[in-house]
């Protein structure tokens, strides 16, 4: 992993616990609650979403952001939710 996906897990996490402090939410924060699959249902954690309105949130954020971009969130909300582990 490196030092520049560690710093994204990183800001990820700290958003996290900063929103369950009260924070605002940004613009950032929503784009990552597009991107992680967690909230479609995944393990341990009840979907709150279907899959099909998953798709549609991350389709519409691949044709704005692009793919490259989406991909690289999808990553940081995986590795910030459940961990990561260096190869």
């Amino acid at each position: 992993m490196t030092p520049e996906e560690r710093i994204r897990i990183e800001r990820y996490n700290a958003r996290q616990e900063a929103l369950k402090a009260g924070a605002a939410m940004e613009a950032w924060d929503v784009q990552m609650m597009l991107a992680n699959p967690i909230y479609a249902g995944v393990g341990e954690y009840p979907a709150m979403v279907t899959d099909a309105e998953w798709i549609e949130a991350a389709m519409r954020s691949i044709e704005e952001r692009g793919v490259a971009v989406f991909l690289g969130d999808v990553l940081t909300t995986l590795r910030g939710s459940v961990g990561f582990v260096d190869a």
